[in-house]
């Protein structure tokens, strides 16, 4: 068990410090929910553009062919046409929509993100290291997924 001082520096580990009547689980479960649908549309749009890009996968050396993958080794169909531009044109759309969402989430969390004391147990800290892997983890998602749409 660590030990910490009582009282928590100045600063954002001060409960004060996050002021804002509209932070709660409510509109954390909100922001979640969409999050949640908008990043599946991403995700799921991302899959078939790396499907039709690499429509052999299903036979590259990193992944055993006689693997059962449907999702990644099916065969990006030739018509219509402008699926492929559908599918890319969410894709983008649909992921810097969520941007705004994933901002509005880390900021009703954020007090969380701060709590004093750090950890009280190693469990606890196993807990919020996993919760800051998460979160840097889906901002460089995201940052790198601008940029390249750039």
């Amino acid at each position: 068990m660590w030990i910490f001082p009582a009282t928590p520096p100045p600063g954002p580990f001060r409960r004060e410090f996050w002021r804002s009547p509209l932070r709660g689980p409510w509109l954390t479960s909100i922001l979640g929910s969409l999050l949640l649908a908008g990043v599946t549309v991403v995700a799921l749009t991302g899959f078939a553009s790396h499907a039709a890009y690499n429509p052999d996968l299903g036979r590259n050396a990193l992944i055993d062919p006689g693997l059962d993958l449907p999702l990644l080794t099916f065969d990006w169909p030739t018509q219509p046409a402008w699926l492929f531009g559908l599918s890319q044109g969410l894709h983008v759309i649909v992921g810097l929509a969520v941007v705004p969402l994933l901002l509005a989430k880390l900021w009703s969390v954020i007090p969380r993100l701060f709590a004093w004391p750090p950890a009280v147990s190693p469990a606890q800290a196993i807990e919020r290291g996993a919760v800051a892997l998460l979160v840097s983890s889906t901002i460089f998602q995201f940052a790198t997924g601008i940029l390249n749409a750039q």
